[in-house]
């Protein structure tokens, strides 16, 4: 039997799925939420401080449940990388594909491009070309997750962006279908994620900041909510298709003040992210670090 602890971050913590597998489908075991001491700025999840606040963690849950080997598997922030959907004559080989990504990248990424891990996602072919969605994570962050397995004596399993770990979760789970588009809202303390499919594949991630002022909490994210879907659906319906939208909500900060303001609020199905089976109510915090198995 295989020991792997899934990882996903919000802006007040980070949640682990100590998550079992051998021959059959993957089984969760236990999981947690660990708080950071205080809440963190968007970009400053994987700081110094917060790496060793991760590390520290593990090693205390590793211990307190007796588990001596395991392997890592981690849900980033799609913010921490660079996602761009790139397109190629139909007839292009491997190299003038490489020498198209690189060129596309070397226009939008800061610093050299041998500072990045390129990944090369979803090929695809449409009548006219073919394209691949590209991600490009700094070295810089892979080398401090691999500081966290070292420092707890472990491995790293995978490493995606939460966006598609979620992919993972809808291709996994047959209660979503190709007939449909779909919406995934992470509602965390000061920040909203938004990651939209069509069918179950990835088209685009993005994000809003929940400057409250005097306002009540619920009624900003509604707010925003309604503006994404209705630029996103009449994105999909100009590009893509007119299929219905489904939202599922998710996130370290949603409660169920949230959600009834947006099922109520909203002129599309809306619902919590489930995983079958899982040990408690608080199945929807999980999600991403459960995709990170999958």
């Amino acid at each position: 039997m295989n020991n792997t602890f899934c990882l996903s971050f919000s802006d007040i913590g980070f949640q682990l799925l100590h998550v079992i597998s051998g021959d059959n489908e993957p089984n969760i075991n236990s999981n947690y939420q660990f708080y950071y001491p205080s809440p963190k700025a968007p970009d400053q999840i994987f700081s110094g401080e917060s790496i060793a606040f991760i590390s520290n963690s593990i090693y205390k849950f590793k211990t307190d449940n007796n588990v001596e080997n395991f392997s890592l598997s981690f849900a980033l922030p799609f913010n921490y990388a660079d996602i761009k959907k790139v397109a190629f004559p139909l007839d292009s080989d491997k190299k003038q594909k490489k020498d198209q990504i690189e060129w596309e990248l070397k226009t939008t990424l800061p610093g050299d491009l041998k500072d990045y891990k390129i990944s090369v996602l979803n090929e695809s072919n449409e009548s006219s070309y073919s394209s691949a969605v590209v991600v490009a994570i700094k070295k810089e962050l892979l080398v401090k997750l691999k500081y966290v397995a070292d420092e707890n004596k472990s491995t790293i399993k995978n490493v995606f962006l939460n966006s598609f770990a979620l992919e993972n979760y809808i291709l996994h789970d047959n209660r979503y279908s190709e007939d449909k588009n779909f919406a995934f809202l992470k509602v965390n303390k000061n920040i909203l994620e938004y990651h939209f499919f069509c069918g179950k594949q990835y088209f685009l991630s993005q994000i809003d900041s929940l400057d409250l002022l005097s306002r009540n909490k619920e009624e900003v994210v509604l707010e925003l909510t309604h503006e994404r879907y209705k630029n996103i659906s009449n994105l999909f319906g100009q590009t893509l298709n007119e299929n219905p939208f489904e939202l599922y909500l998710y996130g370290s900060s949603l409660n169920e003040e949230i959600f009834n303001v947006l099922k109520k609020g909203l002129s599309i199905p809306v619902e919590y992210a489930q995983i079958e089976e899982f040990p408690t109510d608080e199945d929807y915090i999980y999600v991403e670090a459960w995709g990170s198995i999958l």
